[in-house]
């Protein structure tokens, strides 16, 4: 489509090449955000659920470089890293370890994996740690405590999107992504 003139405008949810057309959800953000939150609520020493699914990594890995940036500069502990299986009983496994290790709180992956991290924690009758996810699922809402979690801001992406196009056919610049405004955090209780 290139090579015969088309203008092509993309929106991709991972890594992609990049192109002035190309909307790369900026996971990173994501990433930050989550850990900007629960930095900010006090917390000093962060854990990060990773996902149990590799096919997911094109988002799990800059998530989590997102979390480990923000630590770094905040100069807080973490993110220590533990793989958690949408499973409470295996769940449990990563939810013992943060707590030993004096982790308060922990960004998830998105709110499946934070959801089994808070299925754990009522396992072993334990308060904490904080927990948030990513996406804002329905059951988010519904978990106890109501979840905490990072979400995109999809009339600003289809905004961004339009206004691309529009560009586009009109063959001139994309405008500048407005990364900031696109992810915002939900606080609810658990977090």
């Amino acid at each position: 489509m290139r090579a015969a003139g088309v203008a092509l405008v993309v929106a991709l949810l991972g890594r992609g090449p990049q192109d002035r057309r190309e909307l790369e959800m900026p996971q990173q953000l994501i990433g930050r955000r989550q850990a900007g939150h629960l930095i900010a609520a006090g917390h000093r020493k962060i854990g990060y659920a990773w996902p149990d699914d590799e096919r997911v990594r094109i988002f799990a890995e800059p998530r989590l470089a997102g979390v480990r940036a923000e630590c770094r500069e905040s100069r807080v502990g973490g993110p220590a890293s533990e793989t958690v299986a949408l499973d409470a009983e295996q769940a449990t496994i990563a939810v013992r370890r943060w707590h030993a290790a004096g982790v308060t709180a922990v960004c998830a992956y998105n709110d499946e994996v934070a959801l089994a991290v808070l299925a754990g924690v009522r396992l072993l009758g334990i308060d904490g740690p904080a927990v948030i996810g990513v996406d804002d699922i329905p059951a988010a809402r519904l978990a106890v405590p109501a979840l905490t979690t990072v979400t995109t801001d999809q009339a600003a992406v289809a905004a961004y999107l339009s206004a691309t196009v529009v560009a586009a056919i009109n063959e001139h610049p994309a405008p500048t992504l407005p990364a900031e405004a696109l992810v915002h955090v939900i606080k609810r209780e658990s977090a």
